[in-house]
């Protein structure tokens, strides 16, 4: 309703040179209807609230973010970041737009009280803590170099917002919340056969489906979304989605330089993908009607059991070479890098 349904633009914005990024004076931001949202909103939920939970256990900013050297992970609190500039609508998901969208502001406000939850989770609530939290917190340029720290037009740098109490600001804690405190549940559990001479895997284990090194500069006109399906003789099945929030010329956006590199990660049940073609499929959320060639993006492609190895067995594999099978049924097999969670390296 107004004043916040929308806004008109007071001037023009964008590249006057270009018909795709040039918005006219009187441009009025778009958005979608409240029962569309919701129901985009709730069709990911699962996955979404999954994300920002694992992230919360994350001692480290960068992981808590999923911000590598080159590249950026889905399973941590800036996918859920991402996903709704893409799920609210046209303006939301344009870069050069989103911040004219009346309900930018209250949707950055949660990922603040978000980020601020984290810090006093872990500790990291003044600039000095928050600092030894982060890889490069003394020197990152963000925080501490000229120009880039500096929060326009006012007189204030980016390190001077890490302790919210210094502006006596405080959030309510939301009912939500509660799942944070939790201990993240291992989605399934190996056991020990008699003898504990074999592994028994569970009837339907979970696996993780990733699409690592996703070249995202290769991506035209900005944010886009990355959905998982699983194709067989009778169709096709939505398993899951990605989004990515970024600039429409990600090739001159420095940050989007910095880290091409995108990680996909799905979580899903063996049954869901056994048997079946699996497809990544990748739409921009700035012009619906683009098309991308297949392949588009260059990923790596794996799929590894999720699993939590018992203690005592766990600790017997960490000192033994790690061995892998085909998953039987599915159309890849265990990796071997601890970070992929194959069920032989105890380290997922």
């Amino acid at each position: 309703e107004a004043p916040f349904a929308n806004y008109t633009l007071q001037q023009e914005i964008g590249n006057p040179e270009s018909e795709d990024y040039h918005y006219k004076a009187g441009t009025t931001t778009e958005r979608k209807k409240h029962d569309d949202l919701v129901h985009s909103w709730l069709e990911e939920a699962d996955a979404i609230w999954g994300d920002v939970e694992i992230a919360m256990k994350k001692d480290n900013w960068e992981e808590f973010n999923g911000l590598g050297d080159r590249s950026f992970n889905s399973d941590s609190e800036m996918h859920s970041h991402d996903f709704g500039h893409n799920q609210t609508g046209f303006t939301m998901s344009n870069s050069l737009l989103s911040s004219f969208d009346p309900i930018f502001y209250v949707f950055h406000c949660n990922h603040d009280r978000l980020w601020h939850y984290w810090q006093k989770k872990h500790d990291a609530e003044t600039l000095g803590n928050f600092q030894d939290h982060c890889d490069d917190g003394h020197t990152a340029p963000w925080l501490n170099k000229h120009p880039i720290n500096l929060i326009t037009p006012w007189k204030v740098q980016a390190k001077d917002t890490i302790d919210l109490k210094a502006f006596n600001v405080e959030y309510t804690p939301a009912e939500s919340d509660k799942i944070f405190e939790k201990e993240v549940e291992s989605f399934s559990e190996l056991e020990l056969a008699p003898g504990h001479k074999k592994i028994i895997l569970p009837k339907d284990p979970k696996v993780a489906v990733r699409y690592a090194n996703f070249n995202r500069l290769e991506v035209p006109h900005g944010t886009f979304t990355a959905t998982l399906i699983a194709k067989d003789g009778e169709g096709e099945q939505k398993l899951g989605s990605r989004a990515v929030f970024q600039n429409p010329s990600p090739n001159t956006c420095p940050s989007c330089v910095q880290r091409p590199y995108v990680n996909f990660e799905f979580l899903l049940t063996a049954s869901q993908i056994a048997g079946k073609e699996l497809i990544l499929k990748i739409s921009s959320s700035v012009k619906p009607h683009a098309e991308f060639r297949d392949g588009i993006g260059h990923p790596e492609f794996s799929i590894s059991y999720v699993v939590n190895l018992p203690g005592a067995f766990k600790n017997k594999l960490e000192h033994k070479k790690p061995q892998h099978r085909k998953t039987k049924g599915s159309p890849g097999s265990c990796v071997n890098k601890k970070s992929s969670g194959c069920p032989f390296d105890g380290k997922k």
